[in-house]
């Protein structure tokens, strides 16, 4: 494991483990403590996408410092002529090569721009694994596509286990385009910007099967709102596709004209997408499911509002419990807060076969005793078919007693569902509206046989099966379970 150094303009750079400093070397050194690359390139700055060294080596574990400016202090620009890929060198998952894009530690005051240019669809730059690109600089480091309108814009694309930290990716160029424009990843995006023109059927896209991809703490600029309505930003769709994003946020004129959120499947798939404190406008489109069973598509995000906002897709359709539409509530409080909060469930695509379900849990902390469980909903007055066999409550708790699990449910063969006078707020009148839906208070209850173990869960499923035939086909369900 060694340091070594790129300065862009020079045959030969030196080495950290022998006397050469960090600049050009005048030769290659008798001792090794230089290296160079093939006779063919004259500039240091190839190894970085596949110069090969023509003496010494680049091994596992190595740190290769990038000069910002070339040997005579521009900013560096490289045209892509092909497709280039990062990292030749033998990486391992334990023994990465590292390439760091020096701001001014290395080589004093000397802070420039490394960008790599595209102005053709098939000239894009993957990173190998088990490679890290790190820009020092955030957004010094830069990969620009230039055409106005590609078909398949992929620009970088991040391999299993490599890792690319502040840089910046930018399709702002695009002005019309229909097909994917993308970053495709595998790997790891850190702190990295992304700016984006018409999106087409996905910017950052899973690329492979049964791929493992994270982004943290992206800044994601949706610059256009040209086709901002059939338009998405995320997608995993695929066999076993895993995305999560962690931080970061998602801005601009097309996330506000209603860009979606992620690909809804049109294959069989295994879609996984995780949002973790994601920050992203309720302007957002969130697309219909596939209407198969066979789709497994989930999207699990939390912290989407910045606050405690949520949002739940699956099969059955979804359910967001963001805070910043101003949605009717009832008495649950956000974590640590004064501030109410509720569930919204649009069942778009339930049925028999895929019911919507939300878990309602709490855990009882009383002392051992029978308990009445209430569950408080709004139903859409526009909801035609929703009863005590279609929409109902599941209750599994533990028997003080025997320690054994007793389940109990509402659903019945028939019947209406119970009204409720709960306070839900805004009313005017006790008429509860949400735009221009109106809704219906309702509730379920139920009250256990035997006594509650003190300090043990209590399992609440709500469960319907009735599909959606309109945008205003909707639920509020209170997460905040009654017991007494």
């Amino acid at each position: 494991m060694a340091d070594k150094f790129l300065v862009a303009g020079c045959s030969f750079c030196g080495k950290g483990d022998g006397p050469l400093i960090p600049t050009e070397a005048a030769h290659n050194d008798a001792t090794g403590y230089a290296w160079g690359l093939t006779s063919t390139d004259t500039d240091a700055i190839n190894i970085v996408t596949g110069g090969v060294p023509k003496f010494g080596t680049l091994g596992a574990g190595d740190s290769v410092y990038i000069r910002s400016k070339t040997r005579v202090g521009a900013d560096i620009t490289v045209t892509l002529a092909a497709a280039l890929t990062v990292g030749p060198g033998a990486a391992t998952e334990a023994s990465p090569i590292m390439w760091i894009l020096d701001n001014g530690t290395v080589w004093t005051g000397v802070d420039g721009i490394l960008t790599y240019t595209s102005s053709v669809v098939s000239r894009f730059v993957t990173v190998s694994s088990h490679h890290i690109l790190i820009s020092k600089t955030l957004g010094a480091w830069r990969f620009i596509q230039t055409i106005a309108s590609p078909g398949d814009g992929t620009l970088l694309q991040i391999n299993e286990g490599a890792e690319v930290v502040r840089a910046l990716i930018d399709h702002s160029a695009r002005t019309g385009a229909t097909a994917a424009c993308d970053l495709k990843l595998r790997g790891i995006a850190r702190d990295c910007q992304f700016k984006f023109g018409p999106t087409g059927t996905s910017s950052i896209t899973v690329s492979t099967d049964r791929a493992e991809a994270t982004l943290i703490n992206p800044d994601i600029e949706l610059i256009s709102i040209v086709n901002a309505s059939t338009s998405v930003l995320f997608s995993a769709v695929g066999g076993d596709r895993h995305l999560t994003v962690i931080g970061g946020r998602t801005y601009g004129a097309g996330s506000d004209a209603g860009v979606g959120l992620f690909r809804a499947a049109t294959v069989n798939t295994g879609q996984q997408i995780k949002l973790i404190g994601h920050k992203y406008p309720n302007t957002m489109r969130i697309d219909t499911p596939l209407s198969t069973i066979s789709n497994t598509t989930r999207i699990q995000a939390y912290g989407i509002d910045a606050k405690n906002g949520s949002l739940l897709t699956e099969t059955w359709g979804w359910a967001s419990s963001r805070s910043d539409n101003n949605p009717p509530v009832l008495n649950a409080l956000l974590p640590g807060s004064s501030e109410k909060w509720a569930w919204r469930v649009y069942p778009v695509q339930a049925g028999r076969t895929r019911p919507m379900q939300l878990a309602l849990n709490t855990v009882y902390s009383g002392t051992p005793s029978t308990q009445t469980l209430t569950v408080e909903v709004l139903v859409a007055n526009t909801f035609s078919g929703v009863n005590k066999n279609t929409l109902w409550v599941d209750l599994s708790y533990t028997d003080d007693t025997t320690g054994n699990p007793v389940l109990l449910s509402t659903k019945a063969d028939s019947g209406a569902l119970d009204t409720s006078t709960a306070p839900w707020f805004p009313a005017t009148l006790d008429v509860v509206s949400w735009g221009l839906t109106t809704f219906d208070k309702r509730k379920f209850t139920l009250t256990t046989p035997t006594a509650i173990k003190q300090h043990t869960p209590v399992l609440i499923m709500l469960s319907g099966t009735v599909k959606a035939a309109s945008v205003n086909d909707i639920y509020f369900v209170c997460p905040a379970v009654q017991l007494s």
